[in-house]
């Protein structure tokens, strides 16, 4: 009878490694055919991120259904990624987030580093530069415990560098920026094949053409045209809206508005197929520029339009971003107990932040719902420069609606920084003021303003104030 038992047992003993086998051969094949899918989505991702984006939801269902780490972690830098080209601060800060802690429990060193940097976008779109660059160098130190053979972990530090470039452009310092962007060129000449040194530089030719545009036109041509004759057979892609983008500018400069335009609207054409919105605002801001130099009304109208609108996505997504920096940044005070700075200063600080750009929000909703323009007073944009408030510069804008065009149209290739200096100087703000409200050096106003007056060509004889006031 015993023998009997142990030999009847047999076939069930083998039908169920039979089934289980089954199981794992399907299981397999289910990963393969799925990991085909990612490899698909990111193909596509290339061409129109926006119809990529409607199938990374499923496909994160199902890496996380088949246990398969790889694919899961493929598809949340994806929508890092999908959230960075779309400017939205809230929603990659949420997803990086999740890639970090996912990440560091797969002990994916790679994508610890990506994660870091997304997080480094966050905080600098927010203008918190300091804790961008501390992503980043915390992005360069998970990075040296990677395998240096790996090939993702070489892209993976030398996107950390392009990222430190993008901070310092952020910051308004597009010359430290070069500096990063040429490192970067320097790495992937290391490479040992022909064909990927090309394929990288078009790219990063073009990241140094978008740099150099803000301070030097020559150089921002010449990097333009490198990356264009290095361009893949067959590829128009967001590189190339960045390089139809310099090209305006040069021909903008050069006076050529007609050329200027093609380019502008070379670049808007692509920016509308990939979906990317990726430097959208000043593309925009020209468009309505040139459209006005050329006389076409209708033109202008429709992309001041799409500026408003892309000024207040992007204000709104600050608002909702900068929120959950001051939650995570309470919780860490908390948690670490650090008494030095009660916390309750902290949520009156960030609250005031909130309450300032969630008004200027509602300032803009209300805007485009009536058509009427808003004016603000005195005392409240001198409030918002104390504050560091980003929305300082559209509400300026409301009260000198001329402004900015009429220095570009003195010099071009004044930065975004230095006509937020001119502001202040429009509004009459003594030396001592500004050093006060920005938080800076009497010294280091006085070289500004000598910067200022060489770029706008004011006469050394004539009172930089009276000059403002008259523009």
């Amino acid at each position: 009878m015993n023998f009997s038992r142990k030999y009847n047992i047999a076939p069930f003993c083998f039908l169920v490694l039979f089934l289980s086998g089954m199981s794992l051969f399907s299981q397999t094949s289910d990963k393969i055919e799925l990991q085909k899918k990612v490899v698909a989505n990111g193909q596509l991702f290339k061409k129109n991120i926006d119809e990529a984006f409607q199938q990374m939801d499923e496909l994160l269902e199902e890496s996380l259904r088949l246990k398969d780490s790889a694919s899961e972690l493929k598809i949340l830098d994806r929508k890092c990624r999908y959230y960075y080209a779309k400017r939205d601060a809230e929603k990659l800060m949420v997803f990086s987030e999740q890639l970090k802690k996912k990440s560091e429990d797969y002990h994916n060193v790679q994508m610890q580093g990506m994660s870091h940097i997304y997080l480094a976008e966050t905080y600098s779109i927010n203008q918190f530069y300091d804790k961008a660059i501390k992503e980043l160098e915390s992005s360069l130190n998970i990075l040296k415990d990677g395998d240096t053979t790996d090939v993702r972990i070489f892209f993976t530090r030398v996107n950390t560098l392009n990222s430190f470039a993008n901070i310092y452009n952020d910051k308004g310092e597009p010359q430290k920026a070069v500096e990063k962007l040429l490192e970067v060129v320097k790495n992937y000449d290391k490479l040992p094949d022909p064909e990927d040194v090309k394929r990288y530089q078009y790219i990063n030719y073009s990241n140094l053409a978008n740099t150099y545009v803000k301070f030097d036109l020559k150089n921002a041509k010449d990097y333009a045209l490198k990356s264009i004759r290095l361009k893949p057979a067959s590829s128009d892609d967001n590189i190339m809206v960045a390089n139809y983008f310099v090209l305006g500018m040069v021909c903008k400069e050069e006076k050529k508005y007609k050329e200027s335009l093609d380019y502008f609207m070379k670049s808007y054409d692509l920016t509308k197929k990939s979906g990317e919105l990726l430097n959208s605002e000043d593309l925009y801001q020209n468009l309505v520029e040139i459209n006005r130099i050329l006389g076409d009304s209708a033109q202008v109208v429709f992309f001041e339009e799409k500026l408003k609108e892309i000024r207040l996505s992007t204000l709104e997504s600050k608002y909702n971003s900068l929120q959950k920096i001051m939650d995570k940044d309470a919780t860490t005070v908390k948690e670490k107990k650090e008494k030095k700075i009660p916390i309750w200063i902290f949520y009156v600080i960030g609250a005031s932040i909130l309450i300032v750009i969630g008004g200027w929000i509602y300032v803009f909703r209300k805007k485009q719902e009536t058509k009427e323009i808003f004016i603000t007073d005195y005392d409240e944009l001198i409030e918002m420069i104390r504050k560091d408030d980003p929305a300082f510069m559209f509400a300026f804008e409301k009260l000198y609606p001329d402004f900015s065009d009429k220095l570009l149209h003195i010099d071009p290739t004044l930065n975004k920084s230095e006509i937020e200096f001119c502001a202040l100087l429009k509004l009459n703000l003594s030396t001592k003021k500004i050093a006060e409200l920005k938080f800076i050096e009497i010294r280091t106003v006085q070289n500004k303003k000598y910067r200022i007056r060489k770029k706008l060509n004011i006469p050394p004889a004539v009172d930089i104030y009276n000059w403002f006031a008259s523009v």
